[in-house]
């Protein structure tokens, strides 16, 4: 922040008053931080093994309904991938949907 203020301060876009500087600040970063989060959540995957690697991670968190979710787009793209058909069952056991297990 001392970096962005003192570059700011140098190009007198802050003014005297702390208010405004901080809510310059926040007005400036606010949109960076955004693209930055929304890249880091919009994943391309190229193959099943990319979605099978996202799947493990989400089952390990127990969120067997996304893990599910990205197990049938790994299947979709190779229906012979036998890690994600394995885990597919164990996130469905996990989920309570023995029977579809």
């Amino acid at each position: 922040m001392d970096v962005l203020y003192y570059i700011m301060k140098r190009i007198n876009l802050i003014s005297i008053r702390p208010v405004f500087t901080k809510s310059l600040l926040v007005t400036l970063l606010l949109p960076l931080l955004l693209t930055f989060s929304f890249r880091v959540h919009s994943q391309n995957f190229d193959n099943a093994d990319d979605y099978y690697e996202d799947a493990l991670l989400l089952y390990k968190k127990k969120d067997f309904s996304t893990a599910i979710i990205q197990l049938k787009n790994a299947l979709q793209l190779n229906e012979k991938h036998l890690p994600a058909k394995i885990l597919l069952g164990e996130a469905y056991l996990g989920s309570g949907e023995a029977q579809a297990a």
